[in-house]
């Protein structure tokens, strides 16, 4: 439902910034209904026609005849609106009465329809209806959120979630390692209304210095188009393939699609989900896997069968479950080295359903950018299942994702979980974006990768 007339903010920036054009206002409204059903907060939202024109459109000639038949219409509307005012004032009326000022009322809208048409017919002897049209229409959010709304309309320009790009672009070049949180330890104290938040242990990533870095795993240089001589470093990955994945939905068998990269000497794999918005192979994505296969981590990215189908909203969890519970057996088909399972906001989300349902049995579960709410809405979370996941959990999460605001929310909800820990990135958002920070996607996915590896060799 569309409500015209509302008071909006003033300024030259009112309406945002534009994310996608659509050349008609349905595929618009299919846009915006994606943004909302990923939780892009529905009032940061606006659709905004460009090169409106107006459009008369005639719809007949009219005459004294044509005039009279749509007075009497109207008048048949006011006569019975003034005879349903008699019975009411009048129970008892005879119905010659009621006939009689309907009849009334069709004469004095029939007598007014003519006169009106006798004054104007000289200037206008046709009918039409008016209706104001635009060549194109822009979807436009507000600024906090255009990285992520380009994201899940894969739009171009997005910094942190844009056009996806193949599995096989090279990776970035590496970070220096950072050490992840120290678990928390939040407990009430004794005689106190409020949980005491647990010492927060910045994930800072610095660049990597021009001289020789310290002795450890070292992410994999970008691959070279030149002689085998100058190929890949010590950890790039040694094979790679797409692969189709067999899923059994509640409706049926399915197929989707992943994408398999070994890393030289692995001691883990770990399988990675994408977010709502963007698949396996965006840039965010592809970098985190290419962090991890520099840490010795071999990868399986893959999809969720709704956006293999070309559809761009989520199926039921219950369809998530059953992908994760098929990528799982192929993560033990192709690597006898343990499972982990990692995944982008919805992606980890669904990762731990499935665990918490037994559908899946990692060594432990990683999420990049949990989303223990939707924005602006603690009231609504997401994480009653999370103590009945039995095995590790790494949450890693930026100080500033609106997704987890307000802190303690989430340190209260993994309070009650059996190993549970949170690493924060400093100044991130959502998307791990940090403001004043200019980084491709590759490169902040990549970043997050030393993190995790470390938590994962203490849980080894």
């Amino acid at each position: 439902m569309t409500m015209m007339g509302g008071r909006f903010p003033q300024g030259k920036d009112e309406v945002g910034q534009t994310v996608a054009g659509y050349p008609t206002y349905e595929a618009a409204q299919k846009a915006v209904s994606a943004l909302i059903a990923a939780d892009v907060p529905a009032r940061e939202i606006a659709i905004v026609g460009k090169g409106l024109r107006s459009i008369e459109r005639v719809t007949g000639r009219l005459g004294y005849a044509a005039a009279a038949r749509s007075g009497a219409v109207n008048g048949l509307l006011l006569g019975m609106l003034f005879s349903a005012i008699l019975v009411i004032g009048s129970p008892t009326v005879p119905i010659q009465a009621f006939v009689g000022v309907l009849f009334v009322g069709i004469a004095i809208g029939m007598l007014l329809s003519l006169v009106t048409y006798s004054l104007v017919r000289r200037r206008r002897d046709f009918a039409s209806v008016m209706q104001v049209a635009a060549d194109h229409y822009e979807v436009t959010v507000s600024a906090a959120s255009l990285n992520r709304a380009r994201g899940i309309l894969n739009a171009p320009g997005a910094a942190s979630e844009s056009t996806p790009t193949a599995a096989s672009d090279p990776p970035p070049a590496a970070p220096a390692r950072a050490a992840p949180e120290a678990p928390p330890t939040e407990r009430r104290a004794a005689g106190s209304g409020s949980p005491r938040l647990p010492a927060r242990v910045t994930a800072r990533v610095r660049r990597r210095p021009p001289h020789p870095a310290p002795p450890g795993p070292r992410l994999p240089e970008p691959r070279r188009s030149g002689p085998r001589g100058s190929g890949p470093g010590p950890r790039a990955m040694t094979s790679a393939g797409a692969l189709n994945v067999p899923v059994d939905l509640p409706t049926g068998r399915v197929e989707t699609v992943a994408w398999h990269e070994r890393a030289e000497a692995g001691w883990a794999t770990m399988a990675i989900a994408h977010g709502a918005g963007a698949g396996s192979s965006h840039p965010f994505l592809v970098g985190f896997a290419a962090g991890m296969r520099g840490e010795g981590v071999s990868t399986l990215r893959f999809d969720f069968p709704y956006l293999t189908a070309g559809r761009r909203m989520p199926g039921p969890p219950a369809h998530a479950v059953a992908t994760w519970r098929a990528v799982a057996a192929l993560a033990a088909d192709l690597d006898r080295s343990p499972l982990w399972a990692a995944g982008k906001s919805y992606g980890g989300r669904m990762a731990s359903m499935a665990a918490a349902e037994g559908a899946i049995s990692p060594a432990g579960l990683v999420y990049l950018g949990y989303p223990l709410h939707p924005p602006g809405r603690p009231d609504k979370p997401r994480a009653a299942h999370l103590p009945r996941v039995a095995q590790p959990q790494l949450f890693v999460e930026g100080t500033r994702d609106p997704f987890i605001d307000p802190h303690a929310q989430l340190v209260d909800a993994l309070a009650a979980c059996a190993d549970a820990r949170i690493a924060w990135v400093e100044g991130a958002g959502h998307s791990f974006e940090v403001a004043g920070r200019r980084r491709d996607a590759a490169t902040i996915g990549a970043e997050l990768a030393p993190i995790v590896a470390a938590w994962m060799r203490e849980r080894s």
